[in-house]
């Protein structure tokens, strides 16, 4: 019957698997290369960084991308991601397995405000002329040219 455990315990490990959480990616440096950041890790933007060179960072449907907030307005030190003009970000989630940008502080529905991480900001030298936005919520948003 020791034959018969091998399987068993072969299930078993599998069935362990399934409850492994993502690897925490610590991002503290520009990236100047093309870059790929995948779902089975969840990214920690912990100061600000910039896409540059004209690299392209792509970003798979059901990743999660948490900034860190550092302090008081003007929030210099906290994680935030800057497009620069020549690069790119390829980010396109799916209904069932969204992008998630969010902060790295506990969030509950009573501690819910803006600021808590940097943001994303896409730069460039077009003129900005306004924007529609249908079917969706977003609040406290602001944006320049």
């Amino acid at each position: 019957m020791l034959g018969g455990a091998a399987p068993f315990r072969l299930a078993l490990a599998l069935a362990s698997l399934s409850h492994l959480e993502a690897a925490v990616v610590n991002i503290e440096a520009n990236i100047t290369q093309n870059t790929l950041w995948v779902s089975t890790n969840t990214y920690h933007v912990n100061v600000p960084i910039q896409v540059q060179n004209g690299a392209i960072l792509t970003i798979q449907p059901g990743t999660v991308i948490k900034g860190r907030n550092e302090g008081e307005f003007p929030f210099t030190k906290a994680g935030a991601i800057y497009i620069t003009p020549g690069s790119k970000i390829m980010a396109e989630g799916t209904k069932d397995s969204p992008i998630t940008f969010t902060t790295q502080e506990e969030v509950t529905a009573s501690s819910r405000i803006y600021r808590q991480w940097g943001g994303l900001f896409i730069m460039g030298k077009a003129p900005v002329k306004g924007g529609t936005f249908r079917h969706s919520r977003v609040p406290d948003v602001s944006f320049g040219g």
